[in-house]
């Protein structure tokens, strides 16, 4: 799909997987022993921020920026303390609830090339599981990609 495409008609979808996506996390953490976020927020990526995003990486032209950029959908959640953020990591509530896309996994961390910036986040790329996506509800998100920042 290309970026204008993205706009007129895969917008409110990818919104509606985000969605989707965050409220699949938030039952399954309340199901869960582990920690509970401060907050889960939700989005699909603004066709302005994806056009620049595209722009910087010279792929504006593409026809497949569904491939270009694992962000279309997004959710992140946040935790009160670094203590909460490993105790849900170890929960393994994202890996028992979608497929991980393992070489997409992002670890970010102050570093010298990112002048040490105080952003610290793991990003995980996932899909819907085969059994979760061939359920009639979810069919139409079938093969989608969201990132969940943690």
């Amino acid at each position: 799909m290309k970026s204008e495409d993205y706009e007129r008609e895969h917008y409110a979808r990818y919104a509606e997987f985000a969605e989707i996506i965050a409220l699949i996390l938030q039952k399954a953490i309340d199901a869960s022993d582990g920690p509970r976020p401060q907050s889960i927020q939700h989005r699909a990526k603004s066709p302005k921020s994806l056009r620049d995003r595209l722009a910087e990486t010279d792929k504006l032209e593409s026809d497949s920026i569904e491939n270009d950029r694992r962000d279309l959908a997004g959710v992140r959640l946040i935790f009160y303390t670094n203590t909460d953020i490993d105790r849900f990591l170890n929960s393994r509530v994202i890996f028992e609830n979608f497929e991980i896309e393992r070489d997409a996994t992002r670890i970010h961390h102050p570093t010298k090339e990112n002048d040490e910036r105080r952003y610290r986040a793991i990003h995980y790329t996932v899909r819907l599981k085969e059994n979760r996506a061939k359920l009639p509800e979810y069919s139409k998100f079938e093969g989608m990609r969201c990132e969940i920042q943690i």
